[in-house]
């Protein structure tokens, strides 16, 4: 995966030991290590073109374990006030689709936008600059520049984060996709925080109950969580095994059949009140009889084969027949439905669908019951 990145950039020239003293007042955890790289004498507008020359700006690369906590933007907010210059925060997030700038001013103002598109971080260059590129290059491609064969930091990851504390709603919602897709991505919110994804499924877990049906197995990704009761459970969860069982609950009565996950990572968003966690969803379970701890047995759904290739295929036109119309807000993909094993999979979870159907979908070894079940909410829509 392309590696989200962050980038500082100022017209001024600056002083290695003032950037070592804005890291200190901004802080860190205790486990925490941060390093920079520094490229001085440099063209800016060249460099963010992708043909670096020289000239008299200054560009500033971070990596550090505790990049989750840390953000560049508060960074370029310190360094414009000691500089008494503009400086420039960047940042690009691929797997999120989300780019933005944060131009700090040395009287305490700033310009800013997140977008969710590619590049729009350049537009903090031309405000930057008075003067508008071009065409930028990546800017994982102009961090290399700065980073140029420098060893130091290299197994730390980038830093790239806005704080949340002062984002729009909107902004909020963009951000929170890129720190949860770079958590999904390899990176630890604190050094040791992952677990082996390889590890084998327990027969006792706790549940947590939905309000909608759980994301089925397939590979990790993140989730936010922001009721009470589930943030306690996951953190116990984290603190032990690592595994969860998440089930619909329909009104008061919590449906018989759930996902067991592993929780990979669970960490608090910076200034948010909410949680990140990264779930791998492993097995569709049958959830047993609840223990005196508050554990409940678990057993596998055994999953099978298409039984029937003309029904599989028929019940799968039917839904893709009816996704337009009857589920607008769906992400799917035709290509990658018709070349799955188990189509229903990438689409049952983003379906609110009643008691009966979630309990079906989730007990049912066969893909095309699973099809038919998808069906038959569709058509309840």
């Amino acid at each position: 995966m392309t590696q989200p990145t962050g980038l500082l950039m100022t017209t001024a020239p600056v002083d290695p030991a003032l950037v070592r003293q804005v890291l200190t007042e901004q802080g860190g955890p205790e486990w925490d290590e941060t390093v920079f790289q520094m490229l001085t004498g440099v063209d800016l507008l060249g460099l963010a073109q992708g043909a670096p020359a020289a000239g008299e700006g200054t560009a500033l690369a971070f990596a550090s374990s505790g990049w989750w906590l840390r953000s560049i933007d508060e960074l370029a907010d310190r360094l414009a006030k000691e500089t008494k210059a503009p400086v420039l925060a960047a940042f690009e997030a691929p797997a999120a689709k989300t780019s933005g700038f944060h131009l700090a001013r040395p009287d305490g103002g700033a310009e800013r936008r997140v977008e969710a598109r590619k590049g729009a971080w350049s537009e903090g260059v031309s405000s930057l600059l008075g003067e508008e590129p071009s065409g930028v290059a990546a800017l994982e491609d102009v961090a290399r520049v700065v980073h140029a064969d420098e060893a130091s930091g290299a197994s730390l990851p980038g830093m790239f984060n806005f704080g949340l504390g002062r984002a729009t709603a909107a902004e909020r919602r963009l951000l929170g996709e890129v720190y949860g897709t770079a958590l999904v991505g390899g990176y630890e919110w604190k050094p040791g925080a992952r677990r082996d994804p390889a590890e084998a499924l327990p027969d006792r877990m706790r549940v947590i109950a939905l309000s909608g049906p759980p994301r089925l197995p397939g590979p990790p990704r993140w989730a936010k969580a922001d009721q009470a009761d589930a943030i306690k459970i996951a953190q116990a969860v984290v603190d032990d095994d690592g595994w969860v069982c998440l089930a619909p609950k329909i009104g008061e009565t919590l449906c018989i059949y759930g996902a067991a996950v592993q929780l990979s990572q669970f960490a608090p968003l910076p200034q948010d009140g909410r949680w990140a966690g990264v779930l791998h969803p492993r097995e569709a379970v049958r959830i047993g009889h609840f223990d005196d701890d508050g554990l409940a047995r678990i057993t596998t759904v055994e999953q099978t084969g298409v039984a029937d290739p003309k029904a599989f295929q028929a019940a799968l036109d039917r839904v893709i027949q009816l996704l337009p119309d009857k589920a607008p807000e769906v992400d799917w993909d035709e290509a990658a439905l018709r070349a799955s094993d188990d189509p229903a999979r990438l689409l049952a979870w983003q379906l609110p669908v009643d008691a009966e159907p979630s309990q079906s979908y989730l007990g049912s070894s066969d893909p095309t019951t699973r099809l038919e079940v998808l069906i038959a909410a569709l058509m309840g829509k």
